[in-house]
């Protein structure tokens, strides 16, 4: 399993279990799910560096190497999920 998808599944436990502590919370008998949305965001990023931001004052900006494997080697990848969600609690 990937670790987006990991995620994802953290995300919907955390969901179940606070609409079952809502239901549990008002005596309801059982909750149904009437909207949910679930979305994942992955944004790739990169840390500064001291020698980058050296570079970066330098006069000749062109002489930094800006290729996308330099780019995933040195970066970092941020992974999101986020469930926003809609339910109607049953009394019956």
């Amino acid at each position: 399993m990937s670790l987006e998808n990991e995620l994802t599944q953290a995300a919907l436990d955390k969901f179940k279990n606070k609409a079952t502590l809502i239901q549990n919370s008002l005596n309801m008998k059982g909750y149904q799910i009437l909207d949910l949305d679930v979305s994942s965001v992955n944004e790739q990023t990169m840390s500064p560096r001291p020698y980058m931001m050296a570079m970066a004052k330098s006069a000749d900006m062109n002489a930094v190497d800006s290729s996308s494997d330099g780019y995933l080697k040195n970066g970092k990848e941020k992974i999101k999920a986020r469930i926003s969600a809609r339910i109607a609690l049953r009394a019956e």
